[in-house]
């Protein structure tokens, strides 16, 4: 059995398909297709939700808001490389200049849980 790591990505969204396929095969092929058309439908959810259950969120969009302007801040404020957040906040910064602050805020959580999803699939897979 191939390990979860040695498959090519494009074969997890649309694998091969052949005449010789087992049964399992063939189950493993709609289970990764099932969970990556979930953690597709978990991410569109989180950017069409009107309020998503985060009392933090709008703090989050204020701080990726003060990075967008921090020549305005410069002088009142430092920013503090060593936070759990920055991977977050950069992704996040990255993505408000095409999408808007919070929109960028709400795919960056949205990938976060899809990924979760998928990461906890190939880890239990990995585990038997």
């Amino acid at each position: 059995m191939n390990s979860i790591w040695s498959v090519r990505l494009r074969d997890l969204f649309w694998p091969p398909q052949s005449s010789a396929d087992s049964a399992i095969e063939l189950h493993d092929r709609r289970y990764w297709r099932l969970l990556w058309a979930f953690a597709a439908l978990i991410l569109a959810t989180t950017v069409v939700t009107p309020y998503l259950p985060m009392v933090d969120l709008p703090q989050h969009a204020a701080q990726v808001s003060m990075l967008r302007n921090f020549s305005h801040y410069a002088t009142e404020y430092e920013i503090n490389w060593f936070t759990p957040y920055v991977l977050g906040y950069g992704i996040s910064y990255g993505l408000s200049f095409v999408f808007g602050v919070t929109c960028a805020i709400r795919v960056v959580v949205g990938l976060a849980l899809g990924a979760f999803v998928i990461t906890s699939a190939a880890l239990v897979k990995e585990a038997g």
